[in-house]
């Protein structure tokens, strides 16, 4: 195990106070948000940082944040969204195998790329549309035959623990030609593992899920906390902190983090939990010390001269309410809820529920007008709030730098 937060947090500047309560984003907002990431959400990885947010905020009894969350699920917990979400992620296989012919044909491919959930260049972006394959086959959500695309999870379980390229040491690369680590990883395979592993009770594959953390951590880790964004392969690297890639690392290890909590593997992995802890919370520091008057983090968090990003803000603030739920960390609530009442306010201001400012998802130092993950980003937040409310709302002091000022002092606008 790592050294303890204790180490971690020394020097830290504590706030003065605990911010005060906030409203939560109303009903018909929210129903706005979701509208548009469903809508506006097609790439494999939105697809499937969607089907997250739909059931951590809209399907608690299937969300891996809770004690429960393995099958057997009822028949009735459906869901139209999830259900189209699976169905689309298997398009490619059923035309290409036929609705009767999804079985082990599927190893037999020369390409193993073909074992992904879908085609994709990036080996671990598909690997986020696991869970909900999964859950469409254990409650007969497609064609209501359950257990007919068991087989689908399955390979995409084995492409990525046996076909996908990797690091010397054992690192999974992102991309399908080239061993190259991307932080954005974190979200899509480590959970997947974990959630598969807890599936079929695999110890080796949990293991995996950790060890991927521990690997990803060793290659992208700076002296602030922070990750650098991409490293190795042959081009397209980014070295700089790009503040999403940092928010999804840490989200995904504490997602997780709570999947090997409730699962039935839990206890062979208490360290493991409080590594992932630590590693989250040297994240947190890092993006939080440079929290903006505003409460947005900058695109790249420790480049003042990037601008303003409300989406990567949105993720950090989801993981730090999640961490007070969970009892592991309160420390982050001031930062998420100073947050919040900024993304809050801005999508109220807004006509259309497009969260703003935000970075285009395709090119990292470059403003967007919409991002279909940042909707997904403001649902999983809010899910997150909803669990730490009911948790009790722990609202901590905690460390951070000095607060950056932002020139713009008005809640922006959406574009």
């Amino acid at each position: 195990m790592v050294p303890g937060c204790s180490l971690l947090l020394a020097g830290a500047v504590l706030l003065s106070s605990s911010v005060q309560a906030i409203d939560t984003i109303p009903t018909d907002v929210m129903d706005r948000v979701r509208a548009n990431a469903i809508a506006s959400s097609s790439k494999s990885w939105e697809n499937g940082t969607l089907a997250r947010a739909i059931t951590e905020l809209d399907h608690l009894s299937i969300s891996p944040f809770e004690p429960d969350f393995l099958p057997p699920w009822s028949n009735n917990e459906s869901s139209a969204a999830l259900s189209t979400l699976a169905f689309d992620a298997l398009a490619s296989k059923v035309e290409e195998f036929g609705f009767l012919s999804l079985d082990g044909s599927w190893r037999t491919t020369v390409n193993g790329t073909n074992l992904q959930l879908v085609p994709d260049g990036s080996a671990g972006d598909p690997a986020s549309l696991g869970e909900v394959v999964i859950w469409a086959n254990q409650t007969g959500q497609i064609f209501r035959e359950p257990g007919k695309y068991s087989i689908a999870a399955e390979s995409e379980a084995y492409y990525i623990t046996t076909l996908a390229p990797r690091t010397s040491d054992g690192a999974i690369s992102h991309r399908t030609d080239d061993v190259q680590l991307w932080s954005d990883f974190m979200y899509m395979v480590p959970p997947f593992l974990a959630y598969y592993a807890a599936m079929t009770s695999n110890t080796t594959m949990m293991k995996d899920a950790y060890d991927q953390c521990r690997l990803y951590r060793q290659y992208l880790k700076t002296d602030s906390g922070l990750w650098k964004h991409i490293q190795l392969g042959r081009s397209g690297q980014d070295p700089m902190n790009w503040g999403t890639g940092n928010a999804w690392a840490a989200a995904g290890m504490m997602r997780t983090i709570a999947i090997m909590r409730n699962s039935p593997l839990n206890s062979q992995y208490t360290t493991e939990q409080a590594d992932l802890q630590i590693w989250i919370e040297e994240i947190m520091l890092g993006a939080f010390s440079h929290q903006l008057t505003t409460g947005l983090l900058h695109d790249y968090p420790d480049n003042r001269t990037s601008f303003p990003d409300a989406s990567s803000t949105a993720l950090f603030a989801a993981t730090a309410y999640r961490l007070s739920a969970y009892g592991l960390s309160s420390r982050w609530v001031p930062f998420a809820e100073k947050a919040y009442a900024n993304i809050s306010a801005q999508l109220q201001a807004s006509s259309d529920g497009w969260l703003a400012p935000v970075v285009n998802p395709l090119a990292w130092g470059v403003r967007g007008s919409e991002s279909p993950e940042g909707q997904s980003f403001v649902m999983l937040m809010e899910a997150g709030r909803r669990a730490w409310r009911l948790a009790g709302s722990t609202n901590e002091t905690g460390p951070t730098g000095p607060l950056e000022e932002d020139e713009s002092q008005t809640v922006p606008a959406s574009s």
